[in-house]
């Protein structure tokens, strides 16, 4: 029964083209069924639209433009993009898929240029920020090490007080400094997701600083305090040789004297 549905729609897009401009529930639903790439790229471009409207919905002339041009795309230029490819002799359902491949590649390039004017940055919600450690295994590689370098920090603090002023540094940094870092990364070009990757491998790595410099700290420590238990003993050694010199001093001096007596008596006699 496919068989049939998807010869009789191969014909239909062959020789009637006009018919390509009224793609019909069924024939999508047919497509959906058994295609999984177009399956796929159908909801990558959902997606990707849902974000620009999300992205965009503070410059209400962008969004007006923007949903302008998807209205015309999915009443007029899905169809004559996908005939495009049925003319070459692709099968329709691979001739839609593509043009759903092109529209993606098109609605990225609109959704980085949004993100490229710094009014149109939108922070990872609590829900963005789960969903994107799911999906990217960038963004989840960097998190997990932060995560650990977290942990890592926190044993090497001696003291209370410098434990909590981490805690505060940090707890400034997921509040409002990932935001403002992935916003720097964005204006310049990058990716949503690229940009919040950047933002926390650039945490990590001051991460990897702290803990360096607190080991420096704490190597130091612990050399001083070696240092000084083994001059301890060794500092008693210089006061009785000092002691043992002034007393030879004092020797000296008497017998001097001693002598000095001696001619002096031998003068008088």
């Amino acid at each position: 029964m496919k068989k049939i549905a998807f010869f009789l729609l191969s014909f239909f897009l062959l020789f009637e083209p006009h018919t390509l401009f009224a793609l019909t529930k069924a024939e999508f639903a047919y497509m959906w069924d058994s295609s999984p790439m177009f399956r796929d790229i159908v909801t990558q471009e959902k997606a990707l639209w849902m974000e620009i409207v999300a992205i965009a919905a503070r410059d209400r002339r962008s969004l007006r433009h923007l949903r302008e041009e998807q209205r015309e795309w999915v009443t007029y230029g899905l169809d004559e993009e996908a005939l495009i490819f049925v003319r070459r002799g692709i099968p329709p359902v691979a001739a839609y898929t593509k043009a759903f491949e092109r529209r993606v590649a098109h609605l990225k390039r609109e959704r980085n240029t949004l993100l490229r004017r710094g009014e149109n940055f939108r922070p990872l919600t609590a829900r963005e920020y789960d969903e994107l450690v799911r999906i990217s295994p960038g963004f989840r590689r960097a998190e997990r090490a932060l995560e650990q370098h977290w942990e890592k920090l926190c044993s090497l603090c001696v003291s209370a007080e410098q434990k909590a002023s981490y805690e505060r540094d940090q707890e400034e940094w997921v509040r409002t400094g990932r935001d403002a870092a992935a916003r720097a990364h964005c204006m310049r070009g990058m990716t949503r997701e690229k940009a919040y990757i950047m933002a926390s491998e650039e945490r990590l790595r001051y991460m990897t600083q702290q803990i360096a410099q607190l080991k420096a700290k704490d190597l130091a420590l612990k050399k001083s305090k070696k240092k000084n238990s083994t001059e301890r003993p060794a500092k008693r050694a210089p006061k009785k040789e000092a002691a043992a010199a002034q007393a030879s001093s004092e020797k000296k001096m008497r017998d001097h004297e001693d002598k000095v007596l001696a001619k002096l008596r031998e003068i008088d006699l």
